[in-house]
């Protein structure tokens, strides 16, 4: 059976669709939305099966503080799921343009970041705390990952009593890691405790985001969207 190949132009199209459904995202390149928040992407990325026929929607984020990552990778990633078996839902491009209302209501749904016009910080601490408890594999029992994301959040913010006590958490529990995973994330761990010893640690975060934002040629337009009070990030 013909399938229909997602194109150049379908692209724009499916892309168009997704903007205006979300309209406080803004376009970055075909497939990809964008939102910022301080030294993190929320994005909405529409990403594409092996046969060019299909996409994902997946949600997720990216930090831009984090000198390992040259390009927009997922991290505490949600794509859209069957209701049913709960596996990855690809759409057509057929299913697109005669469902796309729906699909976006179910995508909200799972996805409750979405559902917001601007995240606190807490409400994406939420999301990576979801995603480390939903999903189990290694980057989930060994999160060094995502917890090198949620400190340059802690101090983007200035939290810096949260700060410390966030780190002091993570290295108590790297302590208690086996060996093997150590050895597997070694290169975040030294990243994750060389951020955590900087006496000028919003200056060096800072100094990584606008760097990034130039490197991925993120404009003025996406402006930081993160509001938060001294206490937002508290627990």
């Amino acid at each position: 059976m013909f399938s229909e190949k997602l194109s150049t132009t379908i692209k724009r199209e499916i892309t168009k669709d997704w903007s205006e459904l979300f309209p406080h995202f803004l376009i970055y390149q075909p497939m990809q939305l964008l939102r910022r928040y301080g030294c993190l992407l929320q994005c909405i990325s529409l990403d594409r099966n092996r046969s060019n026929d299909e996409y994902l929607p997946v949600h997720h984020f990216f930090n831009l503080a984090n000198p390992l990552q040259d390009t927009i990778v997922f991290s505490a990633y949600t794509a859209l799921l069957t209701k049913r078996h709960q596996v990855e839902d690809y759409v057509s491009i057929y299913r697109h343009r005669n469902n796309i209302d729906d699909i976006v209501l179910e995508f909200k749904q799972q996805v409750p970041a979405l559902e917001k016009g601007n995240l606190k910080g807490t409400e994406i601490i939420d999301s990576y705390n979801s995603f480390i408890n939903k999903h189990r594999s290694n980057d989930t029992l060994y999160p060094i990952i995502q917890w090198y994301d949620i400190l340059c959040l802690f101090i983007w913010c200035e939290e810096s009593y949260e700060t410390k006590i966030f780190i002091d958490k993570c290295l108590n529990d790297i302590q208690k890691w086996p060996n093997n995973a150590k050895d597997e994330y070694k290169i975040q761990i030294e990243s994750f405790l060389y951020l955590s010893e900087l006496d000028n640690q919003l200056d060096w975060i800072t100094h990584q985001v606008d760097e990034k934002l130039v490197q991925l040629k993120i404009s003025a337009k996406y402006i930081d969207n993160l509001t938060v009070s001294h206490t937002d990030l508290s627990q």
